[in-house]
């Protein structure tokens, strides 16, 4: 009895076809590897995303507090504005408030939301970063028609995450500036500032704007007559 040649190449090409798949001990060998390489990968893009987040909101922050120094500049050069305050007394929400002291490294850490002022950076209705500003008492014209007035003092800015409400209002926040280094995660963001600026700020178009200068550079910030 003679076998059909048919038969057999069905047969052959059958055997060839079942030895193409993929057995379950070669799909299982695969997953783990895939799970491997996942695990090897992750870390390392978690932490450059992380890094990548931080960075443009120290980024914002740093802005912003470049843009503080700016307006109280501005108010400076309109001269006699009332929104400069020239004591510690009032509210002035997020306006520069007095200190007595040089030492503007140590002014405290806001305490409550009455103590900054709330920025919403891409204008979707939420609060981005919290801004505190304050400054020194500085040196006051001590003649002319700005006798008294504020001439140059050294204003402080800190920036801080909307991340950092819950402790602002707890009052636990820092004044350090938040680290630079790579992150994986928001540490510091909640209690550090984004950024700390410090910068000094003057009337440079009066006529005794030079003494007052100099006289801020040798301490004598308080003219007589001036409180």
């Amino acid at each position: 009895m003679m076998m059909n040649p048919i038969f057999f190449y069905r047969l052959h090409k059958a055997k060839d076809n079942s030895q193409k798949g993929l057995t379950l001990l070669e799909v299982l060998a695969s997953i783990v590897m895939i799970g491997v390489i996942l695990v090897a990968v992750a870390p390392p893009l978690l932490l450059s995303t992380a890094t990548r987040v931080k960075m443009r909101r120290v980024s914002q922050a740093q802005s912003i507090a470049q843009d503080e120094v700016n307006r109280v500049q501005g108010i400076m050069a309109r001269s006699r504005d009332q929104n400069l305050p020239t004591d510690g007394e009032g509210d002035f929400a997020g306006l520069p408030q007095t200190i007595d002291t040089g030492e503007l490294e140590d002014f405290a850490a806001p305490s409550n939301l009455s103590e900054v002022r709330a920025v919403d950076v891409n204008g979707d209705g939420d609060t981005d970063f919290f801004v505190q500003t304050f400054r020194e008492g500085g040196a006051l014209f001590s003649g002319g028609d700005a006798r008294c007035e504020p001439a140059i003092f050294t204003m402080g800015v800190r920036v801080y995450s909307f991340l950092a409400q819950d402790n602002l209002e707890e009052d636990n926040l820092e004044t350090d500036p938040i680290s630079l280094q790579m992150t994986s995660n928001l540490q510091g963001q909640s209690t550090q500032p984004m950024a700390v600026l410090f910068a000094e700020v003057s009337r440079s178009d009066m006529e005794r704007s030079r003494d007052a200068y100099n006289r801020y550079i040798s301490g004598d910030w308080i003219p007589g007559g001036c409180n």
